[in-house]
Protein backbone atom coordinates (compact mmCIF):
# COMPACT_ATOMS: atom_id res chain seq x y z
CA UNK A 1 0.00 0.00 0.00
CA UNK A 2 1.32 3.68 -0.76
CA UNK A 3 1.57 5.76 1.93
CA UNK A 4 -1.19 8.12 0.81
CA UNK A 5 -3.95 5.68 0.85
CA UNK A 6 -2.42 4.61 4.34
CA UNK A 7 -3.09 7.86 5.31
CA UNK A 8 -6.07 8.39 3.32
CA UNK A 9 -7.73 4.99 5.22
CA UNK A 10 -6.19 5.07 8.98
CA UNK A 11 -5.29 9.21 9.39
CA UNK A 12 -2.58 10.98 9.86
CA UNK A 13 -2.48 9.85 13.92
CA UNK A 14 -2.31 6.61 13.28
CA UNK A 15 0.77 6.91 10.67
CA UNK A 16 2.68 9.22 13.69
CA UNK A 17 1.86 6.47 15.77
CA UNK A 18 3.48 3.49 13.40
CA UNK A 19 6.48 5.80 12.97
CA UNK A 20 6.65 6.30 16.35
CA UNK A 21 6.38 2.88 17.24
CA UNK A 22 8.56 1.48 14.58
CA UNK A 23 11.85 -0.51 15.91
CA UNK A 24 15.02 0.29 14.46
CA UNK A 25 15.77 -1.15 11.08
CA UNK A 26 12.18 -1.46 9.94
CA UNK A 27 11.26 -1.04 6.43
CA UNK A 28 7.37 -1.84 6.10
CA UNK A 29 4.72 -1.80 8.31
CA UNK A 30 0.75 -4.13 7.90
CA UNK A 31 -1.40 -4.66 10.00
CA UNK A 32 0.69 -4.97 13.21
CA UNK A 33 3.34 -5.68 12.51
CA UNK A 34 6.53 -4.05 11.12
CA UNK A 35 9.07 -6.14 8.85
CA UNK A 36 12.32 -5.83 7.21
CA UNK A 37 13.80 -7.90 4.36
CA UNK A 38 17.80 -7.81 4.59
CA UNK A 39 19.84 -10.12 5.46
CA UNK A 40 16.36 -12.07 5.77
CA UNK A 41 12.54 -11.97 5.54
CA UNK A 42 11.80 -10.77 9.45
CA UNK A 43 8.81 -9.29 11.25
CA UNK A 44 8.59 -7.89 14.50
CA UNK A 45 4.92 -7.20 16.45
CA UNK A 46 6.67 -3.71 18.07
CA UNK A 47 6.36 -5.05 21.67
CA UNK A 48 9.18 -7.20 21.83
CA UNK A 49 13.00 -6.24 21.77
CA UNK A 50 13.77 -8.82 19.17
CA UNK A 51 13.00 -9.01 15.38
CA UNK A 52 11.77 -12.46 14.30
CA UNK A 53 12.65 -14.85 11.68
CA UNK A 54 10.51 -16.91 9.14
CA UNK A 55 11.59 -20.48 8.10
CA UNK A 56 9.71 -19.39 4.72
CA UNK A 57 10.43 -16.26 3.85
CA UNK A 58 7.69 -14.64 5.09
CA UNK A 59 5.39 -16.96 3.11
CA UNK A 60 2.47 -16.71 5.67
CA UNK A 61 2.41 -13.05 5.50
CA UNK A 62 2.63 -13.04 1.46
CA UNK A 63 0.19 -15.22 0.90
CA UNK A 64 -2.31 -13.45 3.19
CA UNK A 65 -2.28 -10.19 1.01
CA UNK A 66 0.99 -8.74 1.82
CA UNK A 67 1.40 -5.13 1.08
CA UNK A 68 2.79 -2.84 3.71
CA UNK A 69 3.13 0.71 3.38
CA UNK A 70 6.78 1.76 3.46
CA UNK A 71 8.26 3.44 6.43
CA UNK A 72 10.28 6.12 4.67
CA UNK A 73 7.30 6.92 2.15
CA UNK A 74 5.42 7.66 5.56
CA UNK A 75 7.85 9.89 6.91
CA UNK A 76 7.85 11.55 3.33
CA UNK A 77 4.41 12.26 3.40
CA UNK A 78 3.72 13.34 7.04
CA UNK A 79 6.69 15.79 6.45
CA UNK A 80 4.39 17.37 3.35
CA UNK A 81 1.27 17.56 5.67
CA UNK A 82 3.64 18.89 8.68
CA UNK A 83 5.12 21.76 5.86
CA UNK A 84 1.89 22.74 4.37
CA UNK A 85 0.41 23.02 8.41
CA UNK A 86 3.69 25.14 8.60
CA UNK A 87 2.75 27.79 5.99
CA UNK A 88 -1.26 28.08 7.33
CA UNK A 89 -2.60 25.30 5.17
CA UNK A 90 -3.33 24.22 1.80
CA UNK A 91 -4.88 27.49 0.39
CA UNK A 92 -2.14 29.74 2.02
CA UNK A 93 0.60 27.26 0.71
CA UNK A 94 -0.73 27.51 -2.92
CA UNK A 95 -1.17 30.95 -2.80
CA UNK A 96 2.63 31.58 -1.22
CA UNK A 97 4.05 29.54 -4.25
CA UNK A 98 2.31 31.44 -6.81
CA UNK A 99 3.87 34.78 -5.35
CA UNK A 100 7.75 32.87 -4.59
CA UNK A 101 9.81 31.28 -6.79
CA UNK A 102 12.14 28.11 -6.23
CA UNK A 103 9.92 26.87 -3.72
CA UNK A 104 10.18 23.42 -5.25
CA UNK A 105 9.43 21.37 -2.12
CA UNK A 106 6.79 22.81 -0.89
CA UNK A 107 5.10 22.51 -4.55
CA UNK A 108 5.18 18.67 -3.84
CA UNK A 109 4.24 18.80 -0.39
CA UNK A 110 1.02 20.78 -1.63
CA UNK A 111 0.56 17.98 -4.14
CA UNK A 112 0.83 15.14 -1.33
CA UNK A 113 -1.42 16.99 0.82
CA UNK A 114 -4.02 17.51 -1.81
CA UNK A 115 -4.02 13.59 -2.91
CA UNK A 116 -4.25 12.71 0.94
CA UNK A 117 -7.54 15.12 1.02
CA UNK A 118 -8.81 13.92 -2.49
CA UNK A 119 -12.36 12.89 -2.56
CA UNK A 120 -13.13 13.92 1.39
Amino acid sequence: MNAIEFIKNNGVDKAREVLEGAPSNAESYQDGYYFRTKPEFQFHNGFHPVWNLTDNDGEWFKKDGFDPVLINDLKMILESIRLVDQFGGLDKAKLLINLKKGMGYLKQAIADYELINEGK
